[in-house]
């Protein structure tokens, strides 16, 4: 694996964890408190567009690593001159 195929591995793992977080708050019922410190507020208000735009993201790093990937491993990819 090159250093850009694990630098978005290890950003695809923290897309993950941000998300699998963001799920947690959005389901807990610790939300229904009137305020939470610094940035968590704006995740507890805007929980379902973070984890949405944080899927998005999520499946974009993966289909560009599996399109990279695959790529990388064609033998009869057309040589341009």
């Amino acid at each position: 694996m090159t250093g850009s195929g694990r630098l978005r591995l290890a950003a695809l793992a923290v897309i993950t964890a941000v998300v699998g977080a963001v799920t947690s708050f959005a389901e807990n019922a610790a939300t229904g408190q009137d305020r939470w410190p610094g940035p968590l507020d704006q995740i507890r208000r805007h929980a379902w567009i973070i984890l949405g735009v944080g899927l998005v993201l999520a499946l974009y790093t993966q289909f560009r690593e599996v399109k990279s990937s695959s790529e990388a491993e064609d033998p009869f990819r057309p040589c341009s001159n």
